[in-house]
């Protein structure tokens, strides 16, 4: 864990390199690599190997599901991301949401009705120019997302899951090696 966190913090340093990276939502792989995430998931992936090798009792297969359990997590924790708070919605350019996890993005035709930023606008022509044409006969580009200053929050609330998946599979731990005793 102490690994996982120094990791995360000297990964962070170097990203300050680049201005506007360190703490951003616009690449994915950044959040789970930058902060206190990163030890986070290292106490989850030992607790979760911990557990399956307890309950398994033989090496390969215990690998095998901390393996797979490990990127389901990833993936549920990816596609959960955006929603760990209410996102911001805006309609016409912000520059607020440079940098952001972007949720949704999309147009609103004058009756109202949303559609995605690629469906086409009736009598505009594709191309560079669609953009402007839309905006000309009504249509407003939205767009749906989570600022940049929720980063630390999110980071904080992706520990706090996991944390908690850590403490259930530590008990599954403790409770298997204990049965196993008597």
């Amino acid at each position: 864990m102490l690994a996982g966190l120094a990791s995360g913090q000297i990964f962070g340093r170097w990203l300050e390199m680049f201005p506007g990276k360190a703490e951003t939502f616009a690449e994915t792989s950044y959040f789970g690599a930058v902060g206190i995430a990163p030890a986070a998931w290292w106490l989850f992936a030992f607790t979760l190997g911990t557990a399956a090798g307890v309950l398994v009792r033989k090496t390969l297969p215990a690998i095998a599901i901390t393996v797979a359990v490990f990127v389901a997590a990833s993936i549920v924790l990816l596609v959960l991301r955006p929603h760990y708070a209410e996102p911001v919605r805006t309609t016409g350019p912000d520059p607020a949401a440079k940098g952001a996890l972007i949720v949704n993005m999309g147009r609103v035709a004058p009756d109202g009705r949303e559609m995605s930023s690629l469906d086409e606008v009736p009598g505009c022509p594709l191309g560079l120019g669609k953009s402007v044409c839309a905006l000309a006969a009504g249509y407003q580009d939205f767009t749906v997302y989570q600022p940049v200053g929720r980063f630390w929050r999110f980071q904080w609330t992706e520990a706090g899951i996991l944390l908690a998946a850590t403490a259930v599979l530590g008990g599954v731990a403790v409770g298997g090696t204990v049965r196993r005793r008597r």
